[in-house]
Formats: structure tokens, C-alpha cells, sequence
């Protein structure tokens, strides 16, 4: 119940305050909400803070609220709150039943009871505990004031920014300006360049067709000096040799095979669980697919599932009779 510790949103969309209407507590957060947020939406949900019906009508306020589908945990909030006093007077905000109710609640829960020394199941509870009422309002909202001011500073520094910016891109506008040449002599010198390696290519187009015309001709040598046909004739002799030990050895290479392939698949069935239940025997299963492998692993009433040699039994206990006893439990 007290491991609640969801992050409330700063500042919420919509806040919504469970304490009595005409108590101080609900001054004093409505006074630092509007020094600090003026734009906070609060609505004001009246209930008694002390006394028999308080922690019910807390309940009931509560479960009202989370029942609301226009109410979003990620942009709302709900205060529960009250002005200090004696331990009677803040009794109702040690209910179980409303610190159960916090803690199930869809909506995040900030609990602000008594003073800071005083301390409640709600406040333990909650998702976040503030001291007094008015501390829960500047928890919940951040200053207008020192917003403004780090907008003001955001703003100055922007603009610093910019101009820093401006300046170096300036800058570098009059390098590239200065290093700006006439597009005509780049083309000359590309015209140049183009011009060269035009002969080169010529050269070595020249060169490599020349390598090539000499290797053809050393290959044509090299292929009238060996003709294929001899090598045709001796590799259609090994052909004929190799299919012919092919033809001997195979039938006997397969018998052999089926043989091996006929032991192992005779030792395979001895020793599968399927033969053993061939014979008679069962498999007993529980829900989760688990073996029961002694009777004290069941109990009264549970389903199980026995595995037959062909097909499998839908089974509930009736009784089990554990092997230290001969009395079954029931």
C-alpha cells in the first residue's frame, strides 16, 4: 500500500482538491496557486476532514473522480488536504480503507495533512506527501515569476546567439567572396587537363591493344601444341572405369545402410517413452504440461491428463494416499 511513487505532473492540466470548503487550508492553496500559476485550473471537491464520515466521504469523493473518463494520470492531479490539529482531528486520514483507496487510485495523489510533523496512512500512501497545504501548492506549480525571468534570460541569450551566428557566417561570406575567381579560368584549366589525359588514354589504348594482339597469338601456339582431343579420350576412359566400380559397390554400400538404418531404428523404440506406454503404462500429467512422479504432488480435486500408447484421458483426483500413511486425504 505505501509503494506508490508515480511523478505528478508540474504543472497538472486540471487539479482537483479533496478538503473542506471553508477550511484555511483550502486559502492558503488557493492563495499561493494564484501567486504562482494564475493559470491553474483547480476544481474545489467539498468534504468533511474530520470526524465519523470523513473517511468514507474521502472514499467516495475518490472513486467518484477516477470514474472520470475525461480525467487523464498523465496531465491531472488530485490534492488531498487539511489544516493542522490533534491527533483525533487528523484520525480519519488513518482509515486503511482510504489508504487502500489512494493507493488503487488511477488519478497520481498528492496527500498534504497537518503540519510537518505530523504524519498519516494517506500521507504513506499517496504518490507524493507535502508538508503543509501551502508547500503542496509550490510543489505542484512551478513560479510564473522565475519562468518569466529564465524566459527573459533564454531570449537574451538567443539573441546573442543569432547574432554570434550572423557574424561568423558574415565572416565567412567575405573569405568565399575573396577566394572567388572568374569561372573562365577554371575552364581553361580543366580544358588543359582534359587535353592531356586524352593523349594518355590514347597511349595506353595503344599500349594494351598491343599486349593483347601478342598474348592471342602465344595462346594460339600454345593451343595447336595441345589439342584437346587426347585429353577427351583419356578423360572418357577414367569415366568409364569410375562408373563401373560405381556400379559394383553400391548395391552392396545401400545393403549395408539399410541394415545399419534397420538396428538403430530397432534400439530407437526400445527406448522411447512411446513403447513403454504401449505396454500398458500411462504418463500423468498436471495443467502445466508437468510429469507427476509422486502422489503428494497433487491434491484433492485437481485436474490431470494421462498419456496412454493411443491417445490420452481427461482425469480429476478423487483422493491421495500418500506412501507414509494408509488414510487418503480428502
Amino acid at each position: 500500500v505505501f509503494t506508490n511513487s508515480r511523478t505528478l505532473p508540474c504543472p497538472p492540466r486540471h487539479l482537483l482538491v479533496l478538503t473542506s470548503p471553508s477550511g484555511a487550508a483550502i486559502r492558503d492553496v488557493l492563495a499561493v496557486l494564484k501567486a504562482r500559476w494564475p493559470l491553474a485550473r483547480v476544481t474545489l471537491i467539498g468534504v468533511p476532514v474530520q470526524g465519523r464520515e470523513a473517511a468514507s466521504a474521502l472514499i467516495a469523493a475518490l472513486g467518484l473522480l477516477n470514474r472520470q473518463s475525461t480525467l487523464d494520470p498523465e496531465r491531472d492531479a488530485v490534492l488531498i488536504t487539511r489544516g493542522g490539529g490533534s491527533l483525533e482531528d487528523l484520525w480519519a486520514f488513518n482509515d486503511e480503507h482510504l489508504a487502500r483507496a489512494i493507493f488503487h487510485s488511477r488519478l497520481p495523489v498528492m496527500s498534504a495533512v497537518g503540519h510537518e510533523i505530523d504524519t498519516t496512512l494517506a500521507d504513506l500512501a499517496a504518490d507524493m506527501r507535502a508538508p503543509t497545504p501551502s508547500a503542496a501548492a509550490e510543489m505542484l506549480v512551478p513560479d510564473s515569476h522565475e519562468l518569466a525571468q529564465r524566459l527573459v534570460g533564454l531570449e537574451r541569450r538567443l539573441s546573442r546567439g543569432i547574432q554570434v551566428r550572423l557574424d561568423g557566417e558574415s565572416q565567412h561570406l567575405d573569405h568565399l567572396r575573396s577566394r572567388l575567381r572568374h569561372p573562365g579560368e577554371a575552364l581553361g584549366r580543366q580544358r588543359h587537363l582534359l587535353r592531356e589525359l586524352e593523349v594518355r588514354l590514347c597511349r595506353a589504348a595503344q599500349a594494351r591493344l598491343t599486349n593483347e594482339r601478342q598474348l592471342l597469338q602465344h595462346r594460339q601456339q600454345r593451343l595447336g601444341a595441345c589439342h584437346p582431343r587426347r585429353e577427351l579420350v583419356h578423360a572418357a576412359e577414367r569415366l568409364d572405369r569410375a562408373r563401373q566400380r560405381l556400379q559394383h559397390t553400391m548395391p552392396r554400400t545401400l545393403a549395408n545402410q539399410r541394415e545399419r538404418l534397420a538396428g538403430l531404428a530397432r534400439q530407437l523404440h526400445a527406448i522411447s517413452p512411446l513403447a513403454v506406454l504401449g505396454r500398458g503404462y500411462a504418463i500423468l500429467e498436471n495443467e502445466a504440461g508437468q510429469v507427476i512422479q509422486r502422489a503428494p504432488d497433487v491434491e484433492p480435486g485437481q485436474a490431470l491428463t494421462a498419456r496412454l500408447g493411443e491417445g490420452h484421458l481427461d482425469l480429476k483426483v478423487i483422493r491421495v494416499i500418500k506412501p507414509s500413511s494408509t488414510q487418503g486425504a480428502s
